[in-house]
């Protein structure tokens, strides 16, 4: 999955949250380039640059999943899921409005969560967690679930009321590939 193509994905899901009952849990995604600018190095991280997309996300925890199945050793993104949480731990402190210290705030390394053994479909794993996780437990899903899901996103990106591609153009695309 390409960066666009997620970026419409992580899209949304962010406008799907924020219409849902109040009742339901709100699942924020950052955008494809927040998480570029927030896994590099803290040290060199500008926190004014992410400060609108802040605005829009609070919450009281973080959960951090890497999809790549590493079997008992220290997954493979460790590095920069740790960049990502002290680069975002910065970026709330610029925020004036945002008066929680989210260094505080619990990390919970999950092990018992779906993961995959080939380097395909990172995306749409960030995307199935997202979907299945309520903040407490994952409900299950598997790899070989992926190759429907991937399905079912294009379906949906398509069907999206903002889409606003010419629909007979596309189908024109798709059947002369």
């Amino acid at each position: 999955m390409n960066d666009e193509v997620m970026s419409l994905c992580i899209e949304m899901n962010n406008l799907s949250s924020r219409a849902g009952s109040h009742r339901v849990v709100k699942k924020y995604m950052f955008s494809v380039h927040a998480g570029i600018i927030l896994k590099q190095d803290p040290s060199t991280f500008q926190p004014p640059e992410l400060l609108p997309e802040l605005e829009r996300a609070v919450t009281k925890f973080k959960d951090v999943f890497d999809s790549i199945h590493s079997k008992g050793k220290q997954c493979p993104l460790k590095k920069q899921a740790n960049n990502l949480i002290a680069s975002f731990a910065t970026l709330t402190q610029e925020c004036s409005e945002f008066n929680v210290n989210v260094g505080s705030f619990a990390h919970v390394d999950l092990e018992d969560y779906p993961k995959k053994d080939t380097l395909c479909d990172c995306g749409f794993f960030g995307l199935k967690y997202v979907e299945n996780y309520d903040g407490k437990s994952m409900r299950e899903f598997k790899q070989e679930d992926m190759a429907r899901y991937r399905m079912d996103v294009a379906h949906n990106l398509f069907i999206h009321p903002m889409n606003n591609a010419p629909m007979e153009r596309a189908f024109r695309e798709v059947l002369a590939a």
